[in-house]
């Protein structure tokens, strides 16, 4: 070994020398390392880059398109989106919205104002009880008019009754009717007897009035009479039974219409409907 010149080759010697006493080596399949294409990204394995898809190693689980796009079943969102305890019940009670009463029958023959004058007193002004009579047969006539048309309404207060009146008389004006209401309290007239009563109150020392006494502002009762609705006139000649004429005037024509406003107790008490119908039967 000290011949040798080199150190390589007396190491060369040196491994065969203790090779042939030790036990036999085994071959061992050298181990192949196949390079990657590319270098590992620096980024996230989940983003959908160029990049990722180029990538062989790393495989993804495709769904076909159809699965993708099918909706859901309805009955699995509606539960799932709604708890059990945000589910409400449909109310049991019946519905709280306020129904308007039925208008009452319009009678053949009556004036063209009839209809929209009672829809005007059941939806704007909110009377109650509506009631029309039709006492154009009542013989001998009576003394309101010929051809009577009677319109009963019941307010809901002394305050409503004087409103509904006064909204009553200016929706006729401005049809042209101008109508007479007994028993309105005008505006100006309210409030100077309002201030009457206040100033005889202080002075008696009394800030009230008696029980079931009369205080000059609580009538309860408003008539209002529309006239002759669409009466004529023009003077003509009359003619008796010989055909003889007789003189001239003004023919009875037109309907009479008339609204009784009342509150509830007021219209119990007097109890016209009553009295017009007797009226009525009895001729």
């Amino acid at each position: 070994l000290r011949a040798t010149g080199c150190s390589a080759c007396r190491r060369s010697a040196l491994r065969t020398f203790i090779g042939s006493f030790g036990p036999a080596r085994l071959h061992q399949p050298a181990i192949r390392s196949r390079p990657l294409s590319q270098a590992a990204p620096t980024f996230s394995t989940f983003r959908a880059t160029p990049r990722l898809l180029k990538n062989f190693a790393i495989e993804e689980d495709v769904k076909p398109v159809d699965e993708e796009n099918a909706e859901p079943d309805a009955s699995d969102s509606n539960a799932s989106e709604v708890p059990w305890f945000l589910e409400v019940e449909p109310p049991r009670h019946p519905t709280l919205l306020h129904e308007p009463p039925p208008l009452p029958d319009i009678p053949k023959g009556s004036p063209a104002l009839m209809e929209p004058m009672l829809k005007f007193v059941s939806e704007d002004l909110g009377l109650d009880d509506l009631s029309l009579l039709d006492l154009r047969e009542v013989d001998p006539p009576p003394a309101l008019g010929p051809s009577l048309f009677m319109l009963f309404g019941t307010a809901r207060s002394e305050r409503h009754l004087h409103v509904s009146a006064d909204r009553l008389v200016r929706w006729l004006r401005g049809h042209g009717i101008v109508a007479d209401a007994d028993g309105l309290l005008g505006r100006n007239e309210l409030k100077t007897r309002l201030r009457r009563k206040a100033r005889k109150a202080k002075l008696l020392g009394n800030p009230g009035i008696e029980p079931g006494g009369s205080d000059g502002i609580s009538t309860g009762w408003i008539c209002v009479n529309l006239g002759t609705v669409g009466s004529s006139h023009v003077e003509t000649e009359i003619v008796d039974d010989f055909g003889k004429i007789t003189g001239f005037g003004v023919a009875d024509t037109g309907d009479t219409v008339i609204v009784q406003v009342m509150t509830e107790s007021r219209r119990k008490e007097l109890d016209l409907e009553r009295l017009w119908t007797g009226m009525l039967k009895r001729t």
